[in-house]
């Protein structure tokens, strides 16, 4: 990030240092002249800090309008407004108390996942600070890694919410600048209001990435953010998340229907202390992959002959590009090729899928457990297949506008229970490997013998691909 130039002409008060910027505003350390400590000082970005004053913008009235927001404001977990002046230019700006620690989005992928009960004490103290906006009929409307600061006081980390840009007020009239479409609740990108519905389903999001070191919807642009909150798949959360009893609270926040959706932080809040993973707990959740190629580990009780609806399948996404002689040196493609790749592993990701590691271009992933409908060879097929469909969009938009050619051949085979396990899935993987690299752009492709295991009800057929002793999937 280029560092904007530090402001000048700020009576009672020493730029230091620039800290960062967002959407609408820079935020510089500076020093109190008349005390000596440090502070934030918070400068609507609508025109450079050396151009002289033009009328008042709508920047500078959100700017007044967050002061005016944060003076009522008074709790140990919220940033504390200690100022708010005008520079010799005439621009605007706000003092707030500086807060010596990171956001938790760079915390985050510093240290990567929280245990559980870090994550469930940080983000516990969160929603204590929604539950008490909430009472004072303020939602803060655009809560997020990024306007989290967290710093540690001993052996506790503490987190200051900041950034009350986008909050709305019963009260008020004025409507609030939009929220990041990662953390948006969808009707948020629809134009609502902020609401206390709204901030859970931002926090839920919030503490599902504490837990798992990266964001949700990672990997995605702001409009493909954009979209698939306005889309129909729910958020599904990673199985060793969704078995625990932390999954169940998270996905009442995380319903996409606002009517469904949990609305009161209090009671989350007493909801939450109320799990074993609360703060004093020992418990950990395990959602971090294992080493390149590993095969997901067994539980005695899993041992024994597993039933087909508990099935485990190797998954396998060969993706390609190729460009026109002379367009793209190969710098550029190599990096374009890691972000195709990142892509697609968030995908699959959502689609509940773990990755088993990566081989050149090609991702590997496993998919194990589930019952009935949602057994694990049925979200298996059905990730690829949402996976293909996006390719294939994608590979449009490539061509048209960058002139380059993807091309995406998947796989899904199911691991032989009749053999050693660590046999068992070097042989699925290996044939995963294989299929996909011979696959068509967009085809999902599984062993002829594997056929059998497809449900009837699974809304999903088999087209036999002559030569590749393999079959075509389709949905129906």
């Amino acid at each position: 990030m280029h560092p904007d130039p530090l402001p000048s002409g700020v009576s009672g008060y020493e730029s230091l240092e620039f800290l960062g910027r967002g959407g609408s505003a820079t935020v510089y350390k500076a020093r109190q002249t008349s005390t000596g400590q440090y502070v934030a000082l918070k400068f609507p970005r609508s025109m450079p800090m050396a151009a002289p004053m033009r009328p008042p913008d709508l920047l500078h009235e959100a700017l007044h309008r967050e002061a005016r927001l944060c003076a009522s404001l008074h709790h140990p977990h919220v940033v504390r407004l200690m100022d708010l002046g005008t520079a010799d230019s005439g621009h605007p700006f706000c003092v707030f108390e500086y807060v010596p620690g990171v956001p938790l989005s760079e915390y985050l992928r510093r240290r990567g996942p929280l245990p559980l009960p870090t994550a469930a004490a940080l983000m516990g103290r969160v929603l204590d600070v929604l539950s008490w906006l909430h009472r004072q009929r303020i939602s803060h409307g655009d809560l997020k890694p990024q306007n989290i600061m967290v710093f540690s006081s001993g052996a506790c980390l503490h987190p200051k919410v900041l950034d009350f840009g986008s909050a709305g007020q019963a009260k008020d009239h004025t409507p609030p600048r939009k929220g990041t479409p990662a953390y948006s609740a969808p009707e948020r990108l629809l134009g609502q209001a902020p609401s206390p519905a709204a901030d859970l389903y931002a926090w839920g999001l919030v503490f599902a990435e504490c837990l798992l070191g990266r964001p949700v919807l990672e990997g995605m642009s702001a409009e493909e953010a954009r979209r698939w909150q306005l889309g129909n798949a729910p958020v599904v959360l990673p199985a060793a998340l969704a078995r625990h009893p932390l999954g169940a609270l998270l996905g009442r926040t995380l319903e996409k229907d606002c009517a469904h959706r949990s609305h009161d932080a209090a009671r989350l809040y007493r909801d939450l202390l109320k799990l074993p993973m609360a703060p004093g707990s020992t418990r950990r959740l395990r959602t971090r992959p294992g080493r390149a190629f590993a095969a997901p580990t067994q539980t005695p009780t899993d041992a024994p002959q597993q039933t087909a609806a508990r099935r485990q399948v190797a998954l396998c996404a060969h993706l390609q590009i190729r460009a026109p002689a002379g367009d793209w040196d190969l710098g550029t493609l190599n990096s374009q090729r890691s972000e195709l790749l990142h892509w697609c592993e968030s995908l699959l990701r959502r689609g509940g899928a773990e990755p088993a590691g990566t081989l050149g271009d090609r991702c590997l992933f496993h998919m194990s457990g589930g019952t009935g409908p949602e057994s694990s060879m049925a979200r298996a097929i059905d990730a690829m297949l949402t996976l293909a469909t996006a390719a294939v969009r994608r590979g449009h938009l490539m061509a048209s506008a960058q002139r380059l050619e993807l091309h995406l051949g998947s796989a899904v085979c199911v691991v032989d229970q009749d053999l050693a396990p660590d046999q068992a899935w070097r042989l699925a993987l290996n044939q995963a490997l294989l299929l996909a690299g011979k696959a068509p752009h967009g085809a999902v492709l599984l062993p002829a013998q594997d056929c059998r295991h497809l449900a009837t009800s699974s809304g999903v057929q088999a087209v036999e691909v002559q030569g590749l002793q393999a079959c075509r999937l389709e949905r129906r």
